[in-house]
C-alpha cells in the first residue's frame, strides 16, 4: 500500500510529507543524482529511457520492441563521439552491420563472413570479394592522379591534364588480345591491325596500305 511518513528524524528513519509509493506517484522527482548502488534498472518491452526538451517534446529515446533494440533521435543530428585521446568507436555484431540513410536506403553493409558493400543512391557500386574487390561503374581519377600497379609502381596509368600516359617502369610492356589486336582513332578509323595467326596491316586514312604475308609484304599504292 501507500506509505506516507508523518515525521522526520535526523537519521532519515522517518519522513514527513513525502509519498514513497513510486507506483502511485505519476510524477516522481529527484532532488539529486540517482545512484543505483550497482543494481540494474529493468524496463519492459515498449518502455525505455526518453530525453525531452524544455517544451516536453521527446528528442531521444532508447527502448526494446518486438525483439529489436531502438535508439531513436527525432530532432537534430545523432552524434556518437569519444572524447578520450586515442579512444575508438567499435560496432560489434553477431551477424551483419548495416548503415541505412534516408528512408532506409542501403548505404554500407558489412556482412558477417562475407563482403563489405558500398552503395550510391541505393545502388551497389563497390564490393569486396574473396579475390579482391568488384566495382560496378566507373573508376574516376582526376588529372595528375595515377593508377599504379605492381609492388614498386611498375605500371602507371594517368592523365596529366593534356595527354594520357601509360608508363612501364620495368620489364616489357605487353598488350595481348584474345583475337585480333587493333589500334584505331577516336572515331573508329583503323590505323594498325594485328590478326591472330595472320598478317599485320597498316592503314592510311582508314585505307590499308601495307600488309605482311607469309612470303613478305604486300603494298597497296606507290
Amino acid at each position: 500500500g501507500v506509505c506516507t511518513a508523518t515525521s522526520f528524524a535526523g537519521d532519515g528513519s522517518s519522513l514527513s510529507g513525502i509519498n514513497t509509493d513510486l507506483v502511485s506517484d505519476t510524477t516522481p522527482q529527484l532532488g539529486g543524482n540517482l545512484d543505483t548502488n550497482s543494481f540494474e534498472i529493468d524496463l519492459d518491452d515498449g518502455h525505455g529511457v526518453r530525453f525531452k526538451n524544455t517544451s516536453g517534446t521527446i528528442r531521444l529515446q532508447a527502448y526494446v520492441s518486438g525483439g529489436n533494440g531502438y535508439l531513436q533521435n527525432s530532432e537534430g543530428d545523432l552524434l556518437l563521439e569519444t572524447i578520450g585521446s586515442g579512444d575508438d568507436i567499435i560496432l560489434t555484431a553477431v551477424d551483419d552491420i548495416r548503415l541505412k540513410p534516408q528512408g532506409g536506403e542501403n548505404g554500407i553493409s558489412v556482412i558477417g563472413n562475407g563482403a563489405v558493400e558500398i552503395y550510391h543512391d541505393n545502388s551497389k557500386k563497390f564490393e569486396t570479394t574473396s579475390n579482391g574487390v568488384s566495382i560496378s561503374g566507373d573508376l574516376e581519377l582526376p588529372d595528375g592522379e595515377e593508377l599504379r600497379l605492381g609492388d614498386s609502381n611498375d605500371l602507371q596509368l594517368f592523365h596529366d591534364g593534356s595527354d594520357s600516359n601509360i608508363y612501364n617502369a620495368s620489364g616489357n610492356l605487353r598488350i595481348r588480345a584474345a583475337n585480333n589486336l587493333q589500334l584505331e582513332t577516336h572515331d573508329g578509323e583503323m590505323q594498325i591491325k594485328c590478326v591472330e595467326d595472320g598478317q599485320v596491316e597498316l592503314y592510311n586514312n582508314n585505307s590499308k596500305k601495307i600488309e605482311t604475308t607469309s612470303e613478305g609484304v604486300l603494298v597497296s599504292g606507290t
